[in-house]
């Protein structure tokens, strides 16, 4: 953090966790950088940290305290990328319309809508909602 404040890449913030009686530190993109956050190509890079790098609050006063309406709708969105992908590598498997974890993995993340973590985790959020049944080992059915 110290480095980035160094090179003027970044601004050093106190602020109070939730539930924490201590002040942490947090770093937040120094101000002159947001024209490179209003990029349309770094958007498309970044999709799912932009809030972050304009109000690392994420609008509530705090980043990591994220159970306002918005999760709900990032969910919503990470759904909608997710099942295009999806039924794109179900077509390959004529037979069965099984799809690989691996390859279903590499295709959510090369779309560019998701992060590696992300994929892993809209896999798992298909699974345990029951939107997606694992037929085998990491390879998955959708539940009609």
């Amino acid at each position: 953090m110290v480095e980035f404040k160094a090179i003027g890449l970044v601004d050093i913030e106190d602020f109070h966790e939730p539930r924490q009686n201590n002040l942490s530190k947090r770093i937040v993109l120094n101000s002159r950088l947001n024209w490179l956050v209003e990029n349309s190509m770094i958007t498309k890079i970044l999709p799912h940290t932009l809030p972050f790098f304009l109000d690392p609050s994420g609008g509530n006063g705090h980043a990591e305290d994220d159970d306002s309406s918005d999760a709900s709708s990032n969910g919503e969105d990470m759904e909608d990328g997710f099942w295009p992908v999806y039924d794109r590598l179900e077509k390959l498997d004529l037979d069965k319309n099984i799809v690989n974890h691996k390859k279903l993995h590499e295709a959510l993340v090369s779309s560019g809508k998701f992060y590696a973590g992300d994929a892993t985790q809209i896999i798992s959020d298909m699974v345990k909602a029951g939107k997606l049944k694992m037929v085998s080992f990491h390879s998955y059915r959708k539940v009609p």
